[in-house]
């Protein structure tokens, strides 16, 4: 049977970084190195649900911090499909890297909300 994750769009809150500091302009958001077939490689469908013959579709979203050097730290699951889809997420996030936002051409660390649409076939 074949597996398939679909990506939602990557949404980047920036609300705090605006709110402490109005005069900051964004210059770049932060992006995934390797784009799409980086999200592709990342993430799993849980192989305990699979395995277990469960066809549980739906969307978990995550929210982190992008560092200054592009890994992603304090993983905070805010939409839940489950705990296997949980440690999915985690496993997932811990798998890719980022070019981090910059203002000014100077990096900064950002607050970034990562939603991934889980569907078995």
């Amino acid at each position: 049977m074949k597996l398939i994750i679909q990506f939602a769009m990557i949404v980047n809150i920036f609300n705090n970084l605006n709110a402490a500091s109005p005069e900051i302009v964004l210059n770049k958001g932060p992006e995934v190195i390797g784009g799409t077939e980086a999200l592709k490689n990342a993430f799993e469908y849980p192989k305990l649900i699979f395995n277990q013959g469960f066809a549980i579709n739906g969307r978990s979203v995550a929210e982190f911090y992008i560092e200054t050097d592009g890994t992603p730290k304090e993983v905070k699951i805010v939409q839940s499909l489950g705990p296997a889809f949980d440690q999915a997420m985690e496993v997932g996030i811990s798998k890719l890297k980022f070019t981090p936002a910059l203002v000014d051409g100077i990096p900064i660390s950002v607050k970034y909300k990562l939603p991934i649409y889980f569907q078995r076939q």
